[in-house]
This record gives C-alpha cells, sequence and structure tokens, in this order.
C-alpha cells in the first residue's frame, strides 16, 4: 500500500482553535487571581499539548496554534514549579512556533510548503555548538537562582530548543532530539510532582517514534502538482 499523501494544509475549523485560545487565557487569568489551582490547568495544557504534538506527527500545519497555546500554559506552570529554564524556553518555542507556522507554509521551494528533509551535515557542529554553550549559560544562571536541578533542567531545554528549530526546518532528526529530551522532562516532572505533565512527556516519547516513522515515509511521496 502506498504511504499517504502528506497534508500539511488539511483545514482545521478556525473556530476550534479560537475555542482553545479563549480557554487558555481564560484559566492563566483565573489562575493569576487564585480563583483555581494548578491542576485543571495542567490538564489543559496536558490535552493542548498533545494534541500539538499528533498533528505533527500528522504534518499538519495547524500544530503551530495549538503548540503555542500548549507553551503560554506551560511558561506559566513551569515558573510557578520553580523549573525556570523550562518556562523561560516556552518563550523561545513562542517564538518559532511563528516562525515554523510561516516556514511549514511558505518554506519550500518558490514559496511553497515545505517537504521534509534530513539535516545538513553542515548545521551539526552548529547545533552542538549551541547546545554546548547554552547549557553552560543556563546552567549558570539557574545555579544562581537556585534551581533544583540546574544542569538537566539547561541540558534539556537546549535540547528542546535544537528539536524545535529542526521541526520548523522540518528535519527528520528533530523526533530523536525530542526522544532524549521528552526522556529527561518524564523524570523532571516526576520531581516537581507535575505528575500528569509526566505522563504526557511519556506519551511524548512514544510518540516521537510515530513521528520518525510517519515523516520518513512521507519523504518519498510527492506533494500534489510535484512529479513523483
Amino acid at each position: 500500500m502506498d504511504a499517504p499523501v502528506p497534508s500539511p494544509t488539511r483545514p482545521v475549523a478556525l473556530w476550534w482553535w479560537a475555542l482553545f485560545a479563549v480557554s487558555a487565557v481564560a484559566l492563566l487569568i483565573a489562575s493569576y487571581f487564585q480563583k483555581i489551582e494548578t491542576a485543571p490547568i495542567e490538564a489543559f495544557g496536558v490535552i493542548t499539548g498533545a494534541l500539538g504534538v499528533w498533528l505533527e506527527v500528522k504534518e499538519n500545519v495547524w500544530n503551530w496554534p495549538i503548540g503555542n497555546i500548549s507553551c503560554a500554559i506551560y511558561l506559566w506552570i513551569y515558573f510557578k514549579a520553580q523549573i525556570y529554564a523550562t518556562s523561560a524556553i516556552q518563550i523561545v518555542y513562542l517564538v518559532i512556533g511563528f516562525w515554523g507556522w510561516y516556514m511549514w507554509l511558505r518554506g519550500g521551494r518558490s514559496h511553497s510548503v515545505l517537504r521534509v528533509t534530513r539535516t545538513p551535515v553542515r548545521e551539526w557542529p552548529i547545533l552542538a555548538l549551541v547546545t554546548g554553550l547554552g547549557t553552560w549559560v543556563l546552567f549558570l544562571v539557574l545555579k544562581a537562582n537556585k534551581d533544583p536541578q540546574p544542569l538537566i533542567d539547561a541540558f534539556a531545554s537546549m535540547l528542546a530548543v535544537v528539536a524545535e528549530y529542526q521541526l520548523a526546518r522540518k528535519y527528520i532528526e528533530n523526533w530523536w532530539i525530542w526522544f532524549v529530551a521528552d526522556g529527561i522532562w518524564v523524570a523532571l516532572n516526576i520531581v516537581a510532582g507535575l505528575y500528569l505533565t509526566a505522563v504526557l512527556y511519556a506519551a511524548f516519547c512514544a510518540m516521537c517514534f510515530a513521528g520518525y516513522r510517519d515523516w520518513r515515509a512521507s519523504q518519498s511521496v510527492p506533494l500534489p502538482g510535484e512529479c513523483g
């Protein structure tokens, strides 16, 4: 059976996205004024986070707005849990999220839909250097601010930045980098008492295998209008 043709622009009702956005804002405002506990917000973050990653696996461009909603939620959750690097890194995710949204739609040849490729060899040394230097800088900052797990928190955060960049460029290796980062966050969330989120990241680890499998299959399938 032939692999399915990827549909990165498959339509999703705009009102669904608006509903997620309004609900997320309402939960964050309520939490700020201490009207509700963290648990309902965490549950909503889990739902949007899982949906966003599932859409990534399916190469659906709507993963970016849904993922940005989840990032905003977790920026607040991790800040309250004193996991400062992971909290601050959500801001980076938000910026990359809007860039990735554009890239998936217009980052291909002649501003067409972006296709799945491999990370160019020349980029790996740069990504390794960014990861190493970024981890060291974050470690020093977090240690000075008494982060409970400064080195692990910093390393996982920098891995995630690299993976998010690769995701925005549709480099297939992003799934392996995410697998390592998500595995670390399973442990960090358990230590922080965010058990529901720990389960979510464990599910993300499994979804990394599905993402790699589906993206690898889509590499050999032409989009409509392309030559086979």
